[in-house]
Parts: structure tokens; C-alpha cells; sequence
């Protein structure tokens, strides 16, 4: 399934291990729209990992917002923007996280990818199970009941 004819839809999850160095293996399976990458915080205290052309979508998207609250928008972009980084797989397949993105999500030695869509997100894996069961879970229940799948 691909997004837009760009690239390959994100979907799924894989429990991984950081090491000491703050390095992680990429599975196979995410790797199919390259192997650079805009790493970035995300929300709820997880980090966004975009293939450099979604990123570029995303912020061809941004920049067509009519911002009501000229503050916020200043605020939503330095916060956002300032975190980003370009990065890229090494040799072996693996995304190095540097401390102060490992410390803004709490990730010490377990953490999870999950695909969602046109991103990828990555978390501390207790946080993620902690979120998933207090509230995506609950979300899905609701909205699928509404959705009728």
C-alpha cells in the first residue's frame, strides 16, 4: 500500500533495545522509503521519525495553516523545528538517538517503533504501554464502535 504514489504506508510495531550508545536497528520493513530521515519530538512524549519526503509534505502542510494565534504558531514552529534533526541509517541499519532526544522521551533500554502512516513514532516502551492501555485503546473501542469496523 503505498501514501500519496511517494512512498510505502508505515504500519505495524516492533519492541527494540537501545545500547550504550544510544544507537537502535531500524527493522527491514521500515526502511522502504530510504534511508534518511527527519527525527523530531513528538507528543506525548514520543519522537517523530519522518522519511525525508513525508517531512517535506508535513511542512509544505505547516506552511499553508492560516494561523488565528500568530503566538502560538511562533511557539508550535520553535518547538518543533528546534528539535528536528536529519539523520541517517549507518552501515548496520541503525538510527543513533542523541541524550537530549533519549531524555525528552525517557528511553533508557527498551523502546518501540510503531508505523503510523506517513511516520513512524518512537517510544519508551513503559510509556507506550502505559499510553496504549489508558488511552489508545480505549480511543480505538470508541471510534471503531462510531466507524462501524
Amino acid at each position: 500500500m503505498e501514501l500519496n504514489g511517494k512512498g510505502k504506508m508505515l504500519i505495524g510495531q516492533t519492541g527494540l533495545s537501545i545500547d550504550s550508545k544510544g544507537r537502535f536497528f531500524l527493522p527491514v520493513r521500515f526502511r522502504k522509503n530510504g534511508s534518511h530521515y527527519i527525527l523530531t519530538r513528538g507528543l506525548e512524549q514520543c519522537l517523530y521519525l519522518y522519511p525525508r519526503n513525508e517531512w517535506e509534505n508535513t511542512l509544505q502542510k505547516i506552511s499553508t495553516i492560516s494561523w488565528p494565534d500568530k503566538t502560538a504558531e511562533r511557539g508550535f514552529k520553535r518547538a518543533w523545528l528546534s528539535a528536528a534533526r536529519e539523520v541517517s541509517l549507518d552501515k548496520l541499519g541503525r538510527l543513533r538517538l542523541e541524550a537530549d532526544l533519549q531524555k525528552y522521551c525517557q528511553i533508557k533500554h527498551r523502546l518501540i517503533i510503531i508505523g503510523v502512516g506517513k511516520r513512524l513514532e518512537i517510544w519508551a516502551r513503559e510509556i507506550w504501554d502505559r499510553y496504549y492501555h489508558r488511552v489508545a485503546e480505549k480511543s480505538f473501542r470508541e471510534l471503531a464502535r462510531k466507524l462501524d469496523i
